[in-house]
């Protein structure tokens, strides 16, 4: 392959060198085909999202220890990764008895990543008596703030330093409101309706509902799901016309336990032999509303999916990728917009107009689209080929909304997803910086450091790889 690339690289040089310029593609290589193996065998997915969060998490904790042990199996357990992600392992498209065994090694891969992390951080503990504080591990790349939960109890701490073990002073910001099937905290305001959907996502600083008019969001939708062709590989551009009715609401629960968070719960029956439990999660102090779906999934040959239709109105949105961002329309004017109706993304897709946006978060999803002013995202899909058990049984998905008054870049999206995928932590390890503090020079921009850890060739050197997001 080095061989074929070099000869590569000496005809581009010499059509150069001839005036003979190579044309230049700008922009996103997006293959028509396959769409579905962005959703098929959604645990595998999340299990791979999980270890490579924890992954990283550990390695940075490792990074200041002269401890070659740990380092020797961490290093080992990115190599059993990297084979989980090879094709056609976490694309889906496996038999059934490569998925079970790559169930098992993920579980076991994110085991010993747990192991090594938490070992290092101790067990959890409660604020101590004498002084009050709280030690936090924050494994995100920027100062955190938010709700920790320390062995059942809910506290609340602020700006702790990224990339650290922090001694924190737990504080009590104004306490969540729950009025029915409304809650508010100081910044957004939810409403869920009797059907159990969101019917209103309030921006409070602004009194903008980023939600639109008569369509509710979070709205679950089942479809039939029979590609033409690759069973487990695709989605058809005609499965939008197959939809089938999910009922209401079989009963919609307010609960409140802690004045730091509030949770609404719907309860739906879903096609033949399926239910959802979907719960709405408001902290205090928090922009995000966090939506938790538990699916007991029994269907064949269906998609389910969830809408958010927004009232914001943008001819683009913005999609996380691998190391960056790309731009997609929101229209179908032409085949090829058309044909973009399953999308990548990675952890955010956000859409703005001046002065108002809705980004929408995920820790485990990979399939989505945004037509018009409606997010949608792909949950779980039902092939039987080549896998006749494929998705079916228990799944957890964690969603998360941001309401915004100014871009993306101003609210803080890619932050908040980071901190949505790697959440504070309780230690009882000395509190200390773990990564030497940075900066980011030059403007808006941010970086995220996505990974620090002991160099391979060079054990008294540490490697630091950022990503301009």
């Amino acid at each position: 392959a080095s061989s074929l690339l070099d000869a590569v690289h000496a005809d581009r040089r010499a059509d150069e060198q001839a005036g003979r310029p190579w044309p230049v593609w700008d922009g996103e290589l997006y293959l028509e085909l396959h769409r579905g193996t962005l959703t098929t065998q959604a645990e595998l997915k999340r299990l791979n999202r999980l270890c490579e969060t924890t992954l990283r998490a550990a390695e940075m904790l490792c990074a200041a220890e002269d401890d070659t042990a740990a380092h020797t199996e961490l290093h080992a357990l990115w190599r059993r990764l990297l084979v989980l992600q090879f094709h056609d392992i976490l694309p889906g498209s496996s038999i059934r008895e490569v998925n079970e065994q790559a169930e098992a090694e993920y579980r076991s891969v994110l085991a010993a990543a747990e192991h090594i992390r938490d070992e290092r951080l101790g067990p959890e503990h409660r604020p101590t008596t004498s002084t009050g504080t709280l030690t936090v591990f924050n494994a995100a790349s920027e100062p955190a703030s938010g709700i920790v939960d320390t062995q059942g109890d809910l506290v609340f701490v602020r700006d702790v330093p990224a990339c650290a073990i922090h001694e924190a002073q737990p504080e009590q910001p104004d306490a969540v409101v729950l009025r029915g099937t409304t809650i508010e905290n100081d910044l957004i305001r939810a409403e869920i309706d009797r059907d159990g959907r969101l019917a209103s996502l309030v921006l409070l600083a602004t009194g903008r509902d980023v939600c639109a008019a008569g369509s509710p969001a979070h709205r679950l939708r089942l479809y039939e799901d029979r590609p033409h062709m690759w069973d487990a590989w695709d989605i058809d551009p005609d499965y939008e016309l197959t939809e089938r009715p999910i009922e209401p609401a079989v009963g919609v629960v307010s609960h409140q336990d802690s004045p730091l968070r509030a949770a609404i719960t719907a309860s739906f029956r879903i096609g033949n032999a399926s239910s959802a439990e979907v719960r709405y999660t408001l902290d205090a102090a928090s922009p995000c509303l966090v939506i938790d779906t538990r699916i007991d999934w029994r269907e064949s040959h269906r998609l389910l999916r969830v809408d958010y239709p927004t009232s914001v109105r943008s001819q683009h949105a913005t999609f996380e990728v691998q190391g960056g961002v790309t731009e997609r329309p929101t229209h179908r004017n032409t085949p090829w917009d058309r044909a973009r109706f399953e999308v990548p993304v990675q952890r955010w897709m956000d859409l703005s107009e001046h002065g108002a946006g809705l980004a929408v978060l995920n820790t485990s999803k990979y399939g989505a689209s945004c037509w018009g002013s409606t997010f949608g995202l792909s949950l779980l899909r039902a092939p039987t080929h080549p896998d006749p058990q494929a998705d079916r049984g228990a799944h957890s998905i964690r969603t998360a909304l941001l309401p915004h008054a100014g871009d993306r870049h101003a609210s803080r999206v890619s932050h908040h997803a980071e901190l949505l995928n790697t959440p504070l932590r309780a230690a009882t390890a000395s509190p200390r910086r773990l990564v030497p503090e940075f900066e980011i020079v030059g403007g808006s921009a941010r970086c995220e450091l996505t990974a620090f850890k002991r160099g391979t060739r060079r054990p008294d050197r540490r490697i630091a790889r950022f990503v301009e997001t």
